[in-house]
């Protein structure tokens, strides 16, 4: 293979990594972002009884 072929697949190798790293961040961000809101509600009706 030449150079360029080569330093184009990693190129595009770690761009892939770095986009799943982002989709993986923002999956497990909207993760604790609905167990928070679900715990905040839960706390709120234990308090309103």
């Amino acid at each position: 293979m030449s150079e360029r072929i080569k330093t184009g697949l990693i190129i595009v190798g770690i761009y892939l990594i770095f986009l799943l790293y982002l989709f993986f961040v923002s999956c497990r961000f909207e993760q604790l972002e609905k167990n928070s809101v679900e715990e905040q509600t839960s706390i709120a009706i234990k308090l309103s009884k």
